[in-house]
């Protein structure tokens, strides 16, 4: 009998245990106001700290009430993680203040309206508000944060750090203020899930990096999935073309995205500098089209580019590390019909295995036009095959409207001698007629 009841009130214990955690409450969004800077760790009991996963704060934080929120958030003073379990963090109508100690490891102290260096590195919250009267993201201050999805930067901000957000593998867009003036070198660098960058017309700046001739645009760097970035219409310094970053002029082409779906590229007609490393990362990209003589800085191309074409007859000079990382003994050097020792003889070009003559293009320029459309340049013609009724659009190399009409079947047209622009269902192909 003594063994029955011994059974069944351990029973009866176990399952009062069971349902009391099965109700247990979750810890409820917690909102404090630091009436006084230095003093956010008076607020919270030391076994709590770790409990909340939803906290607000107002009021005014400095070095020490930093280091104590970085405690909270998963990444203590010494950049070692801790139990936390906060989700979110709204910082929106708090103030960052300068005074108290260092909040991280080394020198590092609150400024006014500063989000400071390696403040919150390493830590695990997912989402994040930042003070509204914030004016800078310093370096590093996200770096790491590899839970963070969401995050509100405020439109008084003016600069984002270097690296500000390395390694926030988690991170699927960033909405970038008008007002931000200036983007750091690799701010986003192994953000894996940003596929678009869309530039305000406020940024003026993208960090520059020295690399043997003139300097190449690293403010993208590490942004291996890129595939676009656009930037707004009223921008004074940039621009872009199918996601392509150019001079507000168009007249240099700046960075060409890594994961741009793009297998051949004709450089526009109005382009009169590729700028280094402009497509040295660009990992689909197999032909390079170029109608004209240009500048070209080093290590504009990479190792998987299979062919190069140019339509000038004679080799106009390009940086000495222009085709360094080109496979001179696989690429095919294109040119016109004869100028193949012209360019076999020239410095640099000449050391191509393979130099070709070929008028006509070698390849098309992107393949988006619908498969039920065909464009050729056939004998100075172009030729049009639509399986419907379709509006066709052509346009000369400065934008004009030159001809547009409805075409079913096949269709000839004649044109001057040119590089024309043929828009079908809002996509486009780029012809050239020699």
């Amino acid at each position: 009998m003594r063994s029955y009841f011994t059974l069944w009130s351990l029973f009866t214990a176990m399952c009062l245990l069971i349902g009391f955690n099965a109700f247990a409450q979750e810890a409820p969004p917690i909102t404090i106001n630091v009436e006084k800077a230095g003093t956010l760790s008076s607020y919270i009991a030391n076994s709590k700290k770790h409990e909340i996963t939803n906290l607000t704060i107002t009021g005014n934080l400095d070095g020490n009430d930093i280091s104590y929120l970085r405690d909270i958030s998963g990444s203590d003073y010494s950049k070692k993680r801790t139990e936390s379990k906060l989700k979110t963090l709204d910082l929106y109508n708090a103030n960052i203040v300068s005074g108290g100690g260092s909040y991280v490891t080394g020198s590092h102290y609150t400024q006014d309206d500063i989000i400071g260096r390696d403040m919150f590195t390493g830590c695990t919250f997912t989402s994040v508000k930042l003070p509204k009267s914030i004016t800078k993201i310093d370096d590093y201050a996200f770096q790491y944060c590899s839970n963070l999805n969401d995050i509100e930067i405020p439109t008084g901000t003016t600069y984002i750090g270097d690296f500000a957000f390395d390694e926030c593998s988690k991170l699927t867009t960033v909405q970038i203020p008008d007002g931000v003036t200036k983007l750091g070198a690799y701010a986003f660098s192994k953000c894996e899930l940003i596929t678009s960058i869309s530039l305000p017309s406020s940024v003026v700046d993208l960090s520059k990096m020295g690399w043997i001739s003139g300097a190449y645009y690293q403010a993208f760097g590490g942004l291996d999935n890129l595939k676009e970035i656009n930037v707004s219409s009223e921008n004074h310094m940039f621009s872009s073309d199918n996601g392509i970053l150019l001079s507000k002029d168009g007249t240099e082409l700046i960075y060409c995205p890594p994961a741009i779906d793009i297998k051949a590229y004709t450089i526009p007609e109005n382009i009169l500098k590729v700028w280094s490393n402009a497509f040295y990362y660009c990992n689909n990209l197999r032909y390079i089209i170029i109608p004209h003589a240009i500048e070209i800085e080093g290590h504009a191309f990479n190792s998987k580019i299979e062919g190069i074409q140019t339509f000038d007859k004679e080799p106009f000079t390009v940086d000495d590390n222009c085709f360094s990382y080109v496979s001179k003994d696989e690429c095919k050097l294109y040119v016109p019909k004869g100028s193949h020792d012209a360019y076999w003889l020239a410095r640099w070009w000449g050391d191509f295995k393979n130099i070709i003559e070929k008028d006509e293009i070698v390849t098309s320029n992107q393949t988006i036009i619908p498969e039920s459309i065909r464009i050729q340049v056939v004998n100075g013609l172009i030729h049009l095959y639509s399986e419907r009724d379709i509006l066709i659009s052509i346009f000369n190399i400065r934008g004009q409207l030159i001809k547009e009409q409805v075409t079913q079947g096949s269709q000839q047209l004649y044109l001057p001698k040119g590089i024309y622009i043929v828009k079908v269902e809002n996509k486009s192909h780029k012809v050239i007629i020699k």
